[in-house]
């Protein structure tokens, strides 16, 4: 299970950069990777794509219910 900031930063890929793979813009990435988003089906799609699957929606949602608590 990876979040998608460790996977990111362990790259060195910048918000800005990562959004452009993802053809979304950086203040959603940040959101996301803060767990204030959820992706819709289109964007977690893009993000399976462009991590090789590192990061799915399971592990974004289980990021998104511990940065709630």
């Amino acid at each position: 299970m990876a979040d998608l900031k460790t996977w990111r930063t362990e790259r060195d890929i910048t918000q800005a950069a990562l959004a452009a793979l993802l053809g979304t813009t950086p203040p959603t990435v940040c959101r996301i990777e803060a767990g204030e988003q959820w992706p819709g089906a289109e964007l977690m799609a893009a993000i399976e794509n462009v991590t090789g699957g590192a990061v799915t929606a399971s592990d974004i949602l289980a990021h998104h219910k511990t940065a709630a608590e």
